[in-house]
This record gives structure tokens, sequence and C-alpha cells, in this order.
């Protein structure tokens, strides 16, 4: 156990290779420690960039503990970064043992954001919005798949509740001025836009934006 913490500290700090060398002290000691395999993984991917390493250690940590959430989480993120449905597997196995895991559910919008499949996407972040109100990044998302629906009011609405939770957020300012812009409602679109450019001067879609709204 002890071996096990300090590995654990050791990878926090970027000491990646104390952290395998303990690591493989546990594994020597106990082979089906999956706690071990798990932290193995997490360095490989971290030390290495070895995402395929990675996924093999975390595969071997579920199979000695089917239910070890935090395995199956870096799965499932991982294999959906690769937009492979595999990942699916893996979420839906967390929402097994815990149903009302909004996070998962958020990971799960986002592999169907990814893969464009917006009606599962709905789904999976309204989930979210109502087991976590406050969850700006998945109103922000069911704006932008709005957008892309040209269900433009309701893009507007999603993206003033995520500003009614955090008002200095540019690029919800700019995904609402855009919906407005699309509604014909120039005035308001400008709005956002310029407000969009006071919190980030730099953002360059705003600024484009309000060029093209400011020559209309």
């Amino acid at each position: 156990d002890c071996r096990l913490k300090l590995a654990e500290l050791y990878n926090v700090v970027q000491e990646f290779e104390k952290s395998q060398k303990l690591v493989d002290q546990v594994i020597a000691i106990d082979k089906n420690q999956p706690v071990a395999y798990y932290i193995k993984g997490i360095n490989l991917r971290d030390m290495r960039g070895d995402t395929a390493g990675a996924l093999q250690y975390f595969q071997k940590a579920i199979d000695l503990d089917n239910n070890y959430m935090a395995a199956l989480d870096m799965m499932g993120v991982l294999l959906a970064a690769k937009k492979d449905p595999l990942a699916l597997s893996y979420f839906n196995r967390i929402l097994e043992i815990e149903p009302n895991h909004y996070p998962t559910y958020y990971n799960l919008g986002m592999f169907y954001l990814k893969t464009e499949d917006w009606n599962n996407a709905i789904i999976a972040f309204t989930k979210c919005t109502q087991l976590n109100p406050k969850d700006l990044e998945s109103l922000f998302n069911l704006g932008y798949i709005h957008l892309q629906l040209k269900s433009y009011g309701i893009a507007r609405d999603y993206f003033s509740e995520a500003l009614a939770i955090e008002p200095v957020n540019h690029r919800a300012l700019y995904g609402r001025g855009y919906a407005f812009e699309m509604l014909g409602d120039v005035q308001n679109a400008e709005k956002d836009y310029r407000q969009a450019l006071a919190y980030n001067p730099k953002h360059e879609p705003s600024r484009i934006a309000l060029l093209r709204v400011t020559k209309r």
C-alpha cells in the first residue's frame, strides 16, 4: 500500500521512472494488484505518450477488478479520443455501477459530438444538465449542437443558460451572437460579439463576426 501511494505521488510530480520502479515492485509482490497496473498505464501515457501500451495496462486492471471506475473511465476516454465505438462499452459499464455518474454522461456526449451523432449527444448532455444544472460545458455543447442543426432559437437559449452561470465566457457569447445573427437580430449579435472581444481580444471568430455584422 505504501509503495502504491508513493508511486501515485511520483506520478503527480512527474517522476515517472521512480513511479514505475515502485509499481514493478508491487507487481513482483502481488501480480493481481489492479492499482499497480493502472498506475503503470498512467505512467506510460504521461512519460512516453504510449497510448497503446497504457490501454493494455488499464485493461489488465479492469480484468482484475471489473468495478475499477478510474480504469474504466480511462479506457473510455482514450478510446473515445480515437472515435473508437468500443469506448461506449466502458462508459456504459460505469453507468451500470453508478447510474447517476454525470461525468460519464458528459464523456458519452463528447464521443457522440466528435462522431456527429447529434441526437445521442443531445440525450447525453441533457442528462448531464439534469444531474448537474450548473454544468457549463454541457450547456455550451447543447448550444453548439443546435447551431449545427440550425435550431438557432434553441441554441441561443442554451448559450444564455451558460452565460447565466458564467457571464465572463467569450465562447458562449460568440455562440449566442451567432445564433442572434442567424435569427436576424443583428443588434444583439453585435452586442455579444463586442462583449466576447472585451473578454478575449484575441478571439478571431468574434472579430470576424463583428466585422460581418457591422457591415450589414
